[in-house]
């Protein structure tokens, strides 16, 4: 199985990427089968805060063949992101860079697969309603509950901290829920529920990110080399 990230990398099992490469929903490429449909998660399965739970970052039942974009999404995409804490508990740990696994199974089904509105959990509704439903979906569940296959696929990527990318999903994730995670940050995670539209992404100037304001760069007085 391989992910392909939308600037077209082919992510080796194992290798290290970044949130900013997953923020576009990467495609997915695996045999299939004629006629069969499949579901698609994936999940972060060792997280810092909650060693005993997943994580669901995506989750996507009735996908025909490999066309994940066209399935249903139960758990819409959010880009694969982590995070680790100091010492003391009080702070993010940016120094370290450990290595986080997310893991992408794939599962066939067994014909098409209704799912409750109330199962389902969407990245533009900035509602907590349906958000515990992400820490709910660990793989061995899905496969029981669902009653799939497999997994007949499946492959796993590492990813750490990544500047502006991790505070973003962090301010998100506390904005739809109303509750600061992992502990409260100052100017981060901060906002009251409801208010995921503050939360903004980093902005890209040529090949760099900036997440705290684009630096002055400027303008070339064209006139002067004419």
């Amino acid at each position: 199985m391989t992910v392909i990230t939308s600037a077209g990398k082919r992510l080796k099992p194992g290798e290290r990427t970044k949130t900013s490469e997953l923020d576009v929903l990467p495609t997915f490429e695996w045999q299939t089968e004629p006629g069969a449909l499949y579901t698609l998660l994936i999940e972060d399965n060792n997280l810092s805060t909650r060693p005993d739970s997943q994580f669901g970052h995506l989750l996507v039942a009735n996908i025909p063949g490999n066309d994940v974009r066209a399935g249903e999404a139960i758990l819409g995409h959010i880009a694969s992101f982590t995070f680790s804490q100091n010492e003391a508990k009080d702070k993010l740990d940016t120094q370290t860079l450990l290595n986080s696994y997310h893991l992408v199974l794939v599962y066939k089904q067994n014909g098409r697969i209704d799912i409750p509105e109330a199962e389902k959990d969407s990245v533009s509704k900035c509602e907590p309603q349906f958000f515990g439903n992400r820490f709910a979906y660990a793989h061995e569940d899905i496969q029981e509950k669902y009653n799939l296959e497999g997994p007949v696929a499946g492959t796993f990527y590492t990813l750490g901290y990544e500047p502006g990318w991790t505070e973003y999903w962090l301010c998100y994730v506390a904005a739809k829920i109303g509750q600061p995670i992992p502990f409260l940050l100052e100017g981060i995670n901060d906002k009251e529920q409801g208010q995921c539209s503050a939360c903004q992404k980093p902005r890209q100037y040529k090949s760099r990110w900036f997440y705290k304001r684009i630096p002055y760069l400027p303008l070339v007085n064209r006139n002067k080399y004419n």
